[in-house]
């Protein structure tokens, strides 16, 4: 991981970041956390995705590995207990392969809205 200090320089006010939030390979503290905890000031949100724990078969899309928001293995509750005004942030939810994208997305938000009850 690069170092998050060197991609956004303190003296750009303008300049926001989203977080991705996904890793098929997560390290024992979650990337994004580095983020959060050097730089908060400058996330403006996350791109959240969740992964059943399964590798895809060679040949095949990343999709087939992707759960609903809370359903897969991601500890998304460690990463974003560490905000301290999630309230402030925009979550971008992805889900390649959904088989109903509308409940993919009703899911998410109660998800999402319970982890920062």
């Amino acid at each position: 991981m690069q170092d998050p200090q060197r991609l956004v320089p303190r003296n750009r006010i303008a300049i926001g970041l989203e977080v991705y939030a996904f890793s098929q390979r997560p390290p024992a503290e979650p990337y994004p956390l580095a983020y959060i905890k050097r730089m908060p000031e400058r996330i403006v949100g996350f791109h959240v995705k969740d992964w059943n724990g399964k590798q895809a078969p060679s040949g095949t899309s990343d999709a087939t590995t992707q759960t609903d928001l809370g359903e897969g293995v991601i500890d998304f509750h460690r990463i974003f207990s560490a905000l301290e005004q999630p309230e402030r942030y925009w979550f971008t939810v992805e889900r390649e392969g959904s088989p109903d994208p509308n409940e993919t997305m009703r899911k998410a938000y109660a998800y999402l809205a319970n982890l920062h009850a």
